[in-house]
């Protein structure tokens, strides 16, 4: 049976040996935290910013699938990036059908503006 002193040790060198492997890493929880905080806002941000161009567009009766394909562009590298990092193919699949749309959309757009 192993005592209180020595579960207390075992801990110590446990969560020493994570922060060392934090610092080896280079990475700060926290850092990380905050940018990925701030980059979901900016991205909701960006993307209201781009459905008001888009209804401007559709008010003034000019073609609008420019700002569509951007936004499922980065859908679509977004998916690709994630099954590169992680093999689940379920990112392959959503960056395939939204590089898919994106395509469908900027084909559609180049039409209506020739």
């Amino acid at each position: 049976m192993t005592s209180k002193l020595g579960e207390k040790g075992m801990e110590q060198m446990q969560r020493d040996e994570l922060l060392q492997k934090y610092r080896n890493e280079r990475q700060d929880e926290g850092k990380d935290h905050v940018n990925d905080s701030t980059d979901a806002k900016a991205f909701s941000g960006m993307l209201i910013f781009a459905v008001l161009i888009i209804v401007y567009q559709v008010y003034k009766d000019v073609p609008f699938g420019d700002v569509t394909a951007l936004l499922f562009s980065f859908l679509a590298f977004g998916g690709f990036y994630r099954y590169h990092a992680t093999k689940a193919k379920h990112f392959l699949l959503m960056g395939v059908l939204n590089a898919a749309i994106c395509i469908g959309f900027i084909v559609w757009y180049v039409i209506q503006t020739l």
